[in-house]
């Protein structure tokens, strides 16, 4: 015992002893500041769901009808489940646009449909009439999927409309998140004579 003694007490077992404390602080060190610098990172890993700029096509006055296209980007890690796509109306009001009778062929449209109403300012734009209700709609990272709402309307009205997605992250599914689309302005306006046609004008763009 006296000789372990002797030896810490005499320069080479202080200098021993403070090259094995300071060794201990390095590796303590080496092994905290992995795991704090991780922690900023796993914060950000996660879904983030965008949506793209809404665009309206060209008009179909024969079918009194008009096309809304975007488009949805799961631009997170984790995959991203959107369990809901609706179309909220945010303004309504008389026509007061008359354009004249054209003639076209019918547009041909192979994805959503929806009528609007004045009375209605909320719709499921993937809600279906007969056959079972559609999945929720899942984006793999780094996946993008293209819509095209076809939006029709019997009575002359204008609209501003918007499109709302209900979402959440697979990690962390109790977490419902809301991605919000530009408001666009839809115009369906009383023609000049028989029948009726539509007018549009430029909506917003986003995030």
């Amino acid at each position: 015992m006296s000789t372990i003694l002797d030896f810490l007490t005499s320069d080479t077992g202080l200098f021993a002893a403070i090259a094995a404390a300071v060794g201990v602080v390095a590796a303590v060190v080496g092994v905290v500041q992995p795991i704090l610098a991780r922690r900023p990172e796993s914060r950000e890993a996660r879904a983030n769901l965008a949506m793209t700029s809404p665009l309206l096509s060209d008009l179909s006055l024969s079918s009194n009808s008009y096309d809304l296209r975007f488009e949805m980007t799961n631009t997170g890690v984790h995959t991203a489940v959107a369990v809901a796509v609706r179309l909220r109306v945010l303004e309504r009001g008389p026509s007061t646009t008359v354009v004249p009778t054209v003639t076209e062929a019918p547009l041909r449209v192979n994805s959503h449909r929806v009528k609007l109403r004045p009375e209605h300012d909320l719709y499921d734009v993937r809600a279906r009439a007969y056959g079972p209700a559609l999945p929720p709609l899942a984006f793999a990272d780094g996946e993008a999927e293209a819509f095209s709402i076809k939006l029709v309307a019997d009575e002359p009205q204008r609209y501003v409309i918007r499109i709302e997605v209900e979402w959440y992250d697979t990690k962390n599914p109790a977490h419902v998140c809301a991605l919000l689309g530009k408001p666009v302005e839809v115009d369906f306006p009383p023609r000049a004579g028989s029948g009726r046609s539509i007018t549009m004008r430029p909506g917003g763009s986003d995030q």
